[in-house]
């Protein structure tokens, strides 16, 4: 990943996010400018998460203004990526999507826990925005953040999911976690009484996984499930 560009992350991100049914017409990838942090690259509007290529990606301010003003328009909810960006100067990386199993438990009111190996990452409760509008105002993505806090990830009540990272790759894996676990934590549910992780389990397990050649292994898995599948071309 290190030797791909702003552009070509983003561009990836969304085809994967869209192959695994995270992202269609809406939904979106952004990262922050490795040479200004004030910059961010991020869908624009009206191209397909599907089909988005490098030279789609926009460029835009923390103010949610376009660095090109002859540039398309950013997605209509940047917002949600520079709230973030603007509160923590940490994060490298934002994901906004649709995922359909984890949006059900903000729903639903049901908390979504750590439950399955995978979802160790999550020792508590993941948080909840309980606003489901469209977020494009900078009063709304402050509300947002104040939901979110130093967490790296948040639900918005019957909308979506918003995750954060270092950079794109755990952000991307935070994200597939994100929506495993939640699978796993709904059908165990429907089974019974389900038996989730504790606290101490959840710290062991992420101790073991949730390290850097194991974030690799699953964005190069992904990568490479796209090629093969038609979802990334052979270069762009």
């Amino acid at each position: 990943m290190s030797n791909m560009t702003p552009e070509e992350l983003v561009a990836t991100a969304n085809r994967l996010l869209y192959m695994e049914g995270l992202a269609d017409t809406a939904g979106h990838a952004s990262v922050r400018s490795p040479t200004d942090d004030n910059v961010v690259y991020i869908n624009p509007f009206s191209v397909s998460r599907g089909e988005i290529r490098p030279k789609d990606v926009v460029k835009i301010t923390l103010d949610n203004e376009p660095v090109d003003p002859d540039a398309p328009d950013p997605v209509a909810e940047a917002e949600i990526h520079t709230a973030v960006y603007r509160n923590r100067p940490e994060i490298n990386a934002v994901l906004h999507t649709h995922p359909p199993i984890a949006t059900l438990f903000s729903i639903s009111g049901t908390d979504l826990v750590a439950a399955f190996t995978r979802g160790a990452i999550f020792d508590r409760p993941v948080p909840v925005y309980n606003r489901p509008d469209l977020l494009t105002t900078r009063e709304e993505g402050e509300l947002m953040m104040e939901a979110m806090g130093e967490r790296d990830e948040l639900l918005i009540k019957a909308h979506g999911a918003v995750v954060a990272g270092e950079d794109l790759k755990r952000a991307f894996t935070r994200t597939m976690y994100l929506e495993i676990n939640a699978y796993h934590q709904l059908y165990a549910s429907i089974l019974g009484n389900a038996n989730t992780l504790t606290p101490e389990e959840a710290e062991r397990i992420t101790e073991t996984t949730w390290r850097q050649r194991s974030i690799d292994k699953v964005w190069n898995h992904y990568v490479w499930e796209a090629s093969q599948n038609g979802y990334l071309p052979d270069e762009w």
